[in-house]
């Protein structure tokens, strides 16, 4: 009975996470072998002492171990031996996957066409690779940081592709995901995939034709046969999770990057959450701790009564003897025995069950807050971490955190309730003269009711700016997964467009009216089995009408805000009861335009909210001031993150930003309001700040551009005074690049110029647009134009661009090749 209560699947889980902690924590003694567990989760990996210290250095072939003897061929290009098996993560043999039929064991060209069959393509510009030296980056902050380590790695992904993230960082790194979505995507990004699979099988081949070493052959060997058999037929499986991955580390990355640069206020912030979420974390393993515990006691429960029904069972032959007269003094004696020790374990039963009525109170007492934290508190905080991530800036809560908060909860809720229920029928405790167990199963259901209604988040926000008529996607994700058994079950998801009015309706759940139609509004969830995400993908959604919002006063088009609220309708079968918890919840705030036109003006509503809106606000309320500091560290944010540059805004930048709104530069305290930002137009101009600041961005972050800027080749933010100043104190032919201030998204060239009488001028040619610079670029231009000699303050130009100047054309066919080469008009 004692073994029947924990079922199989409990027990392989609780060995797998034990065996996993061991796992990672091994390192933390360097001298410490590999215990049994480790040796047992690492079999046909290779038997390494050190897992995580393997996993956290460097790995190439150069310093694996020389034994100085070949080994046998393993097969590469063949099936599989019987004596080598790919192994699972618990050491199994992996014989329910359904790429079986074909064993090649990763062959790169079993799976994949001819075309594709080209190897790894590796190019030198990082840009081409955003993920490139991720792991180099990361590693160091979780040598240092164990438990952060065992978190993101730990539970969510399998072992397998751990090391594969350790072991082939750089191949995998230098693949392009940034052009992939796992959950909107066509026939071009899914061979874009397939290549990606491609590439990593060779990485892996290579690896093991390439090292001597015995166990470290065996384990490329197996990773590439699991890797195959896993991802060779899914590939977009491997971007799902590689992305995940990569998206926690590159957040990691970007907060520790900007902890040395960041204001005291954002340190704050940061040490805040992290010791938040360090509480979070604590208050979850207690939990755990005490629930199995609890399962421990029930255990020893199980046992007591077995015990009890025996020593019952002779007790009544006894009594039986007595009544008969048969009973000898032996047996009188022998029955004594017995019924002491009935005694014994009646007792020991009802110490027992108090034992666990208390620590079921204990772990109400900490949900009490704990869940709440989580479920309300985390929840919001992600909303403002994903706003914030439209802008750029750092992010401090992430949906994997989250997600391992709400299964964690999931799984003490869910076992909780099943203690309860296999007390239930048994003598209880009673407390002032009631029996405590309904009322704690109601606490339990109603923990478990709000787990499932919140837990309902949007993973890909829609687009913020919604252009009517025009496709869109955006995805959501179940936080409990697999945890509560909702999985099984494919439920429907329902979005529908709701103005600022209605969205307040909703929060305080009440009823509402949709403000538009939405085609392609309702989708059945999917559950990913090897990840364990449980998903609602709308790929196909059109906005066809808006309806009528709430606009007020001067507000424009471009500034009335409505949301898009997703729905749906959870049976949860609990070890208690069934019952059905409506799941809903909101986009952040979308603008929508029916033409490209007003589309800087809905961005920069959008810019504002996602900055300044508070936590726990009235629907869309944003203050109408902020400090200029406050909104400049916001800009900055917005203007790295859409350029992707390192390269943030300097101070004269910012006095000549500020320059444009008050006409001389300010302190980071004076006030800044909405209607400077996009209502009044520039003095002296027909357009506002933000359509020129959102031109110039757009201009900075294209191909064109964005190279230039990243080699700090473009001064950009400078006036035109200021840089007739500076090219003055320099000799003819020194040029400075800056952004135009009379034509939006253009830039211009300035250079000193000598005069027929000896006397030095600044010119200023005419701005350039993204339409010349499609024709002929901007290094092109540079070079084509002889009156530039010297970028600002004294680089000879084609040491600053001829890395960018295009070769030139190779004859092909009949006829000759031209070139459209710029000149200066001189008067």
């Amino acid at each position: 009975m004692a073994d029947d209560f924990l079922t199989q699947s409990d027990r392989d889980v609780q060995r797998l996470v034990e065996d996993l902690e061991d796992v990672i924590r091994s390192p933390l003694d360097s001298e410490s072998s590999m215990s049994v567990k480790q040796e047992n989760i690492l079999d046909g990996f290779g038997s390494s002492d050190q897992f995580i210290n393997q996993m956290l250095s460097s790995s190439t072939p150069s310093e694996l171990p020389d034994l100085g003897a070949e080994l046998p061929d393993l097969g590469m290009e063949t099936d599989l031996k019987p004596n080598i098996n790919p192994l699972n993560s618990s050491g199994s043999s992996n014989n329910n996957n359904n790429n079986r039929k074909d064993q090649n064991a990763f062959s790169p060209t079993s799976h994949h066409s001819a075309e594709t069959n080209q190897g790894p393509i590796y190019q030198d510009q990082e840009e081409s690779y955003p993920f490139a030296g991720t792991w180099n980056k990361v590693r160091d902050f979780l040598e240092s940081n164990i438990q952060l380590f065992q978190g993101i790695y730990g539970s969510q992904f399998p072992i397998q592709f751990v090391q594969i993230r350790s072991h082939f960082a750089d191949p995998l790194e230098k693949q392009r995901w940034h052009l992939i979505d796992p959950d909107d995507y066509g026939p071009p990004e899914e061979n874009i995939a397939m290549e990606i699979v491609h590439n990593l099988l060779k990485a892996m081949q290579r690896r093991c034709e390439e090292t001597m070493e015995v166990d470290q052959k065996l384990l490329f060997y197996n990773l590439g046969t699991w890797f195959q058999n896993v991802y060779g037929n899914n590939p977009m499986e491997l971007v799902r999770m590689v992305k995940k991955v990569l998206s926690v580390e590159q957040m990691i990355i970007q907060n520790a990057s900007q902890q040395p640069n960041a204001s005291s206020e954002s340190k704050v912030t940061q040490e805040s959450v992290t010791n938040r979420h360090a509480e979070i974390t604590s208050q979850c393993e207690q939990c755990m701790k005490i629930t199995q515990e609890t399962e421990n006691q029930l255990q020893k429960v199980c046992r007591l009564q077995e015990y009890m029904m025996i020593t019952r069972s002779h007790l009544e032959v006894y009594s039986k003897l007595a009544e008969s007269g048969q009973l000898s003094q032996e047996q009188r004696q022998q029955w004594q025995s017995e019924a002491a020790k009935h005694q014994e374990y009646e007792n020991n039963l009802v110490t027992l069950r108090k034992e666990i009525i208390k620590n079921h109170e204990k772990i109400i007492n900490i949900m009490q807050e704990l869940h709440g934290q989580v479920v309300y508190t985390e929840t919001r905080s992600l909303e403002r971490s994903q706003a914030a991530a439209y802008n750029g800036a750092p992010q401090y809560s992430t949906l994997e955190q989250l997600e391992q908060w709400y299964q964690s909860l999931a799984t003490i809720i869910w076992k909780s309730l099943r203690q309860l229920v296999h007390l239930e029928g048994q003598p209880i405790p009673i407390r002032d003269g009631q029996n405590p167990l309904p009322n704690m199963k109601s606490s339990y259901v109603s923990f478990l009711g709000s787990l499932v209604e919140r837990g309902l988040v949007i993973e890909k926000q829609p687009p913020q700016v919604l252009m009517k008529d025009k496709r869109f996607v955006g995805t959501l994700r179940h936080l409990v997964g697999d945890k509560l058994d909702i999985h099984k079950v494919a439920f429907q998801v329902r979005a529908h467009l709701v103005s600022d009015e209605n969205a307040r309706r909703i929060l305080a759940k009440g009823e509402f009216i949709g403000s538009g139609k939405i085609v392609n509004h309702t989708v059945m969830t999917e559950y990913h089995e090897h990840s364990r995400i449980l998903q609602a993908n709308f790929r196909n959604m059109t906005l066809r009408d808006k309806g009528r919002g709430d606009r007020r006063g001067t507000e424009s088009v471009a500034e009335e805000k409505f949301a898009i609220v997703f729905q749906a309708d959870i049976v949860v079968r609990s070890p208690a009861c069934e019952f059905t918890v409506t799941a809903q919840t909101l986009s952040l705030p979308v603008v929508v335009i029916s033409h490209g036109k007003q589309e800087a003006n809905a961005a920069a509503t959008i810019f504002w909210d996602n900055a300044f809106s508070e936590d726990q606000r009235v629907p869309y309320q944003v203050p109408e001031r902020v400090s200029w500091g406050r909104f400049m560290e916001a800009v900055d944010f917005k203007w790295q993150s859409e350029c992707r540059t390192k390269v943030g805004l300097k101070q004269r930048a910012r006095d000549y930003l500020a320059s444009k709104i008050f006409g001389r530069a300010v302190p980071d305290g004076q006030d800044f309001c909405w209607r400077q930002l996009n209502r009044d137009n520039i003095p002296g101009h027909n357009f506002t700040f933000w359509q020129w600041l959102y031109s110039v961005l757009e201009l900075t972050k294209s191909r064109y551009i964005q190279p230039h800027w990243n080699q700090t080749t473009i001064e950009g933010f400078i006036s035109k005074s200021e840089c007739q100043s500076l090219l003055l104190s320099k000799g003819p032919g020194t040029f400075m690049l800056r952004f135009s201030d009379s034509k939006l998204g253009g830039i211009s060239t300035a250079y000193v110029a000598k005069n027929d009488d000896g006397s030095i001028e600044v010119k200023h040619l005419e701005p350039d647009s993204l339409k010349i610079l499609q024709v002929r670029s901007l290094a092109d231009m540079v070079k084509d134009f002889s009156q530039l000699v010297k970028l600002f303050p004294d680089r000879p130009k084609h040491d600053a661009f001829s890395k960018f100047y295009t070769s030139k054309p190779v004859q092909d066919g009949p006829y000759v090749k031209k070139t459209l080469v710029a000149h200066i008009e001189e008067s």
